[in-house]
């Protein structure tokens, strides 16, 4: 079936934002079928040294961020996260949040998002989210654990979708 945007093989031809990449940027090219945890762990080999990361002044090298996700997702393994798993992050774009979807997919989980935005407060000083605003509002998505940065000063909080926890 055809799209809005089909285009011959090799042709970037109705598909304006090509203009945006960088010259020698094949836009056909084949993907080799790998995880996104295999390419990183390809990128931690071949590029360990180099910076991966760099957030308000702070960089984290890929080795760094790797040892990070391998250290999630075996504590994420250890508290029951297997294949399947699905696993929700409320976090905002940091390294953090790299490094814990990176983990849930390491760890066989599937990663869903929701997003901070949607906690956004015009306050001048907003209170902190409260661990059952953040259960009644997730509750419902089915996940079996969350991963949440609702605190001011990045305290986490999990439990699982049953309310045991």
């Amino acid at each position: 079936m055809a799209t809005a945007h089909s285009t011959a093989p090799g042709s970037t031809a109705g598909l304006p934002w090509v203009t945006s990449y960088p010259a020698g940027v094949e836009w056909g090219a084949a993907f080799a079928g790998k995880s996104l945890p295999t390419l990183l762990e390809a990128a931690v080999a071949r590029h360990g040294s180099k910076i991966c990361t760099n957030f308000l002044g702070k960089t984290n090298t890929y080795g760094e961020v790797g040892r990070l996700v391998d250290q999630v997702a075996a504590g994420l393994q250890a508290a029951g996260v297997v294949k399947g798993t699905k696993v929700g992050l409320l976090l905002p774009n940091s390294p953090t949040y790299i490094v814990y979807y990176y983990a849930i997919l390491k760890a066989g989980g599937l990663a869903t998002d929701e997003s901070p935005l949607g906690w956004l407060s015009f306050e001048p000083d907003p209170p902190a989210i409260s661990p059952m605003q953040l259960r009644l509002r997730l509750w419902p998505s089915g996940e079996a654990l969350h991963l949440a940065a609702c605190h001011p000063h990045g305290a986490s909080i999990s439990w699982d979708s049953e309310g045991s926890g």
